[in-house]
């Protein structure tokens, strides 16, 4: 049963990180696709610009060659979106899928968690992971086995009964002058009974060794269950201890790349500005916003790997996972 649990564990964690991955495109998407309606808008103007004569041709140009990496952004995002709707179909197992597509959260807060000590975390583990009860219940097994091998070697006494009776068709009975007459069924039944009753007393005195050998078995395999607990609870508090300080990672990561692309927006804004007063190239612009697109990107990916380390902290908690603050 416990095992069962830890399977169900490991293929909730596998969905959760397939969908926050999906989040993590989503927000991509409409990331790049905010991108080209501003394209869009900067073409328009380019138009007006060459067509009053103010502009070359060639400043047009570039703007078409903007539009069209931002169309292959946003060609590769939504193309990475659907190859994790599919693998987030597969671990559902989910047979129709016309239509299917994840609700985007409402609610989904950073909220800052991590307020206890490692050990505090590993404490709760303990008693909630599924792998720490089966190694528990194992133990246990192995230990009431070798009390059970243990009585083989002490006198047993057992009651031992038989009652019984029989009835057949070929059966006769005859009466005081000779004459036969029927035995019926429920006559035989009741003639016919017998009973035993006795007790049994066993000694084992010699049993080849065999009793012995099945006890030290049963203790090797006692000794073995106990190591394993000691192993399972090493692997959990390493891993408590992994997810812990990757989540401290990664909120340091994702407070960095948060400041980064403040920087790279504000640069971008300035970048536009300057455009339209037309003292900076479409290529400087697009080096400006090129980098924008990259910090965004890397923002989001922080984003998100810190999301999913603060539901890992949940999960060893057992505390289910939740997106909904």
């Amino acid at each position: 049963m416990f095992d069962i649990e830890k399977v169900k564990n490991n293929l909730s964690l596998n969905i959760t990180s397939v969908f926050l991955e999906l989040l993590f495109y989503d927000e991509l998407i409409k990331n790049n696709s905010a991108q080209i309606e501003q394209t869009i808008d900067q073409v328009a103007i380019a138009k007006e610009l060459v067509n009053s004569g103010i502009k070359t041709e060639s400043y047009l140009l570039d703007f078409f060659t903007q539009m069209a990496q931002d169309s292959l952004n946003l060609v590769v995002s939504k193309n990475a979106y659907q190859s994790k709707l599919i693998d987030l179909i597969q671990l559902l197992d989910i047979k129709d899928t016309h239509g299917f597509d994840i609700i985007i959260p409402k609610n989904l807060k950073l909220l800052p968690k991590a307020n206890k000590a490692v050990d505090d975390y590993y404490n709760i583990a303990l008693t909630v992971l599924p792998e720490i009860k089966s190694a528990q219940y194992r133990l246990q097994n192995a230990e009431s086995n070798v009390k059970y091998i243990k009585g083989n070697r002490l006198p047993s006494l057992s009651f031992e009964g038989y009652c019984g009776t029989n009835y057949s068709s070929n059966s006769t009975l005859f009466n005081q002058h000779g004459e036969a007459i029927d035995y019926l069924y429920y006559n035989q039944l009741n003639d016919n009974i017998n009973m035993y009753f006795g007790l049994r007393l066993t000694i084992p005195i010699f049993s080849r060794f065999s009793i012995r050998n099945s006890v030290n078995i049963a203790k090797i395999n006692s000794s073995k269950m106990a190591t394993n607990i000691q192993l399972t609870k090493q692997n959990v508090y390493q891993e408590v201890q992994k997810v812990y300080y990757d989540f401290i990672a990664a909120k340091e990561q994702m407070m960095f790349e948060k400041k980064l692309l403040d920087a790279s927006e504000l640069s971008f804004y300035h970048a536009n500005e300057k455009l339209k007063a037309g003292i900076i190239s479409v290529y400087d612009y697009g080096t400006v916003k090129t980098q924008l697109i990259k910090v965004t990107s890397k923002y989001l990916q922080a984003k998100y790997k810190y999301i999913f380390k603060m539901k890992m902290l949940d999960f060893y908690t057992g505390v289910p996972i939740s997106l909904e603050n």
